[in-house]
């Protein structure tokens, strides 16, 4: 995957309910992806999202869950897309995509070894 590109999980196949990740940087000489969930919980108020601003969302305002970034591979994510687990949606803009980096490196809630990443990848 790519940054920018979104794709959305399931907790469990029977679940219905779809999760958003946003791929906020994609590291493809490691196979990595810096993922931030896209949630209606609100764990911070840095990026608030609204349904005009990525179509796929079901509330009005949405949030960048900066707590729960993660570094997934992407072999990973691949492979739950072609079992079913995840589902490749379509990508945010690059305004939404920039705010999104913004709010990760303000944040106090951004993991630090996420920080690290984005400064030395995001120039």
């Amino acid at each position: 995957m790519k940054t920018g590109e979104v794709f959305s999980t399931v907790l469990s196949p029977s679940e219905p309910k779809r999760h958003f990740w946003v791929v906020v940087l994609a590291v493809t000489s490691a196979g990595d992806l810096v993922c931030a969930n896209i949630t209606s919980y609100c764990f911070d108020k840095t990026t608030p999202i609204c349904e005009a601003e990525y179509s796929l969302l079901t509330q009005p305002i949405s949030y960048v869950n900066y707590p729960q970034m993660r570094i997934e591979k992407d072999a990973n994510i691949e492979a739950k897309i072609k079992n079913g687990l995840a589902k490749r949606c379509h990508a945010v803009s690059k305004d939404l995509l920039k705010q999104i980096h913004a709010g990760a490196v303000r944040s106090k809630h951004t993991p630090n070894n996420i920080k690290a990443l984005l400064k030395k990848y995001l120039k």
